[in-house]
């Protein structure tokens, strides 16, 4: 990555704007930000120029910018992901952040997995509180999380697994072999 200064910073601004992806990075990012930050801050105070002073406040308010749209785009990777590991392009500073989003995200999906287990465990009556165009089926294969063709992202599934599934999901799977109607 070339030398920090005002322009590659109102670049990569206007980058993160444009792109719903994460724009690449250099795992030293953060520091080398920091650094920069520091002596535009010095060389300011140092000028009493109100020109530098009004730089600086523009470089500040652009980092504000930058580090907001990544942290969105770092939550919804970090809830997209399925606990994949996809952090090409993050600042180390970025990656923890991940990491402990993927991390609580987990332990809510573990606690509300187990809520769910207790409670598919209740018989109820055919039809009653099942939505019409859900069709229940059980897996027979291992099925990693997937995008449906509603654009919804479905799984990942265990082997042996009941699920309730739109009507076109249940059927793909189905016509698949990796499930069995129940």
């Amino acid at each position: 990555m070339e030398e920090l200064n005002y322009k590659r910073l109102r670049d990569l601004q206007r980058q993160e704007k444009e792109s719903a992806a994460l724009v690449e990075l250099p795992e030293d990012f953060t520091s080398r930000l920091w650094s920069f930050l520091d002596t535009r801050r010095v060389e300011a105070e140092a000028s009493h120029s109100i020109v530098e002073m009004r730089e600086f406040e523009n470089v500040i308010r652009i980092v504000r910018e930058i580090f907001s749209i990544r942290r969105q785009k770092i939550v919804f990777r970090a809830v997209r992901s399925g606990m994949a590991h996809e952090t090409g392009g993050m600042s180390a500073e970025e990656h923890r952040l991940y990491d402990s989003l993927c991390s609580v995200l987990s332990e809510s999906t573990v606690e509300l997995e187990g809520v769910l287990g207790k409670a598919s465990k209740i018989k109820v009556p055919a039809g009653v509180g099942m939505d019409a165009n859900l069709k229940k089926v059980k897996t027979t294969k291992e099925i990693p999380a997937y995008k449906g063709a509603d654009s919804v992202t479905y799984g990942p599934f265990s082997v042996g697994q009941e699920i309730a599934l739109p009507a076109s999901e249940a059927d793909w799977l189905l016509a698949s072999k990796m499930a069995q109607a129940i």
